[in-house]
């Protein structure tokens, strides 16, 4: 079987217990079998916010989606994100949502939708982490779920495992920094505290093999359904990109 490609994209300016999750996320994912994986921290590549000059519709290509900033790393993410088949995308908890460096990227990526909504029917899977046990994972798991919908992407949950211990969360992987109680992020013991949080790291594996299992079904689906039997081509028109094409500069 064709092996599939999940692209694991840790959304946290500090390399802590985000980044420490998603890997933790794409090594379960790996262990179904058939899947490369690839790891993206917006710490070590930043990605400047979204001007809304909408020249991504009129020149942009999916090597460059963004044709106006090119002193980030936004366009080298895009050009990854096109070409991978599923995703894990982790964030922790910035006042009740995601950082601000995520969603620089989810903006940006308005650049993908110009180039016939290259993220649709790609898998992907979200996972957070909180101080607290219920402190904002669920907005902010939904905060990315809404991003990721809005590419008609393929949205997965926590699959079918319900351990003993509980899989705490049905949305995607929710964590809490350390347990029973939670620890500071900058002191040593905080940094890596999610991995004291058996519930949370129970939902974060679960929903990578869920991520793993679905990104195959639809690979291989795709590979033998004949397009005339879909809804939509597998490259929509963007019938608003012909709108923004008139816009002048």
């Amino acid at each position: 079987m064709e092996k599939v490609k999940i692209l694991g994209i840790a959304g946290s300016p500090r390399k802590g217990n985000t980044e420490y999750l998603v890997k933790m996320a794409l090594e379960a994912a790996e262990g179904v079998g058939n899947v490369v994986t690839e790891f993206i921290s917006l710490r070590e590549k930043p990605v400047k916010p979204c001007l809304a000059d909408y020249t991504c519709f009129q020149k942009g290509t999916l090597e460059a989606a963004c044709p106006t900033i090119k002193n980030d790393c936004g366009n080298e993410i895009m050009a990854k994100m096109a070409k991978a088949d599923g995703f894990i995308i982790g964030s922790p908890v910035y006042w009740g949502g995601v950082t601000a460096q995520m969603k620089a990227l989810m903006d940006r990526s308005m650049a993908l939708e110009a180039k016939s909504m290259a993220l649709r029917n790609k898998v992907a899977g979200v996972l957070t982490i909180a101080y607290e046990r219920n402190g904002g994972q669920e907005h902010t798991l939904f905060d990315m779920i809404r991003w990721l919908m809005l590419h008609d992407m393929i949205v997965v949950s926590v699959g079918a495992d319900r351990p003993e211990k509980s899989v705490g969360c049905y949305w995607g992987g929710a964590c809490m920094q350390g347990f029973p109680y939670p620890k500071p992020s900058p002191t040593p013991e905080g940094r890596k505290a999610s991995n004291e949080d058996i519930i949370g790291a129970n939902s974060i594996r679960s929903m990578a093999k869920r991520v793993a299992e679905m990104t195959k079904i639809i690979k291989a689906g795709l590979r033998v359904v004949p397009e005339k039997e879909l809804a939509w081509p597998l490259k929509p028109k963007v019938d608003i990109a012909e709108l923004y094409k008139k816009v002048k500069k």
